[in-house]
């Protein structure tokens, strides 16, 4: 059961990761090829509306697995009970019905002027995770957890996001833009990426320090071992996206851009590989117990 809840939480995670970082890679990230914004949330509509119903379906197997897990019973009793009586219901109902609102907002193309809604998302993973139950400075480790969801997002959610806007430049489908609107939008995603991961660095630092992450502590515990493979498997993702930051757009000429754009996509599926065993991880993090409860 925790190996299965491990993966099922990784997957949710990312899925929710990848619908934020789309829709801020629509409205910060892609203006830089000069298309309005109505058109750029036009264009990713049936990739949101299929991201909103996964994560819908994802987030109801999860919330029944961990009530389950809770209530030590399938009885439909005992998880109604779960479902309306305790917190972590309550956020998960939440997050369901803010998943829903998404959903009907793709439906109906208003999503480019709601696309904000998306940012309680994250919140809603912060809410219910290790930062919302430790009650000792709760408020602080929210905003702190918070922060770290969110850059995780427009981060490894935009990547996701590039990498299909790339594909779908080398098809051809996008021969209106400017003929350096590759360049464009890379420059643009390196500079959120390049804050996001600042971001991630220090709050990530932040919270296992909070949570009692230390040397003593680090390989010794559950949590510590997974913070260490998922730092480690950090750095090797900033070490490949080095490669599209230093080299490939470095080497970026007027008359090569669909020599770059398929260069830098190499780069990001390489990348997104590595990002993937962390989502792994994370999924898996977010059920360890915390060094400072185990040493209470």
């Amino acid at each position: 059961m925790n190996i299965m809840l491990g993966l099922i939480h990784g997957v949710d995670y990312l899925l929710c990761t990848w619908l934020v970082g789309m829709f801020v890679f629509q409205t910060g990230i892609a203006s830089a090829e000069g298309s309005a914004i109505s058109s750029r949330f036009e264009h990713s509509r049936k990739l949101s509306l299929i991201l909103t119903s996964a994560i819908v379906l994802v987030s109801f197997i999860w919330f029944t697995l961990v009530a389950v897990d809770m209530a030590e019973s399938w009885n439909p009793s005992d998880l109604f009970s779960v479902a309306t009586s305790t917190r972590f219901g309550h956020i998960g109902a939440c997050k369901v019905g803010i998943t829903l609102a998404i959903l009907i907002l793709a439906f109906a193309k208003k999503l480019f002027r709601f696309w904000w809604i998306v940012l309680v998302l994250p919140l809603c993973f912060s809410l219910s995770g290790h930062a919302g139950t430790e009650q000792a400075g709760i408020a602080i480790n929210l905003i702190v957890d918070y922060l770290h969801l969110v850059a995780v997002s427009v981060w490894t959610g935009g990547l996701i996001t590039l990498l299909f806007w790339l594909k779908a430049r080398l098809r051809g489908e996008q021969n209106s833009l400017p003929a350096n609107a590759s360049i464009l939008v890379v420059t643009r995603f390196s500079h959120f990426a390049m804050i996001s991961t600042a971001i991630i660095g220090i709050t990530g630092l932040v919270m296992a320090l909070r949570f009692g992450l230390g040397p003593t502590t680090l390989l010794s515990t559950d949590y510590g071992k997974l913070v260490l493979a998922k730092i480690c498997l950090f750095t090797l993702a900033l070490a490949a996206a080095s490669v599209n930051q230093f080299v490939y757009m470095r080497r970026w000429k007027p008359t090569g851009e669909m020599q770059f754009t398929r260069s830098v996509c190499r780069g990001v599926q390489f990348e997104l590989v590595i990002v993937y065993g962390i989502f792994i991880l994370a999924g898996f993090l977010g059920r360890a117990f915390l060094p400072a409860l185990q040493h209470q």
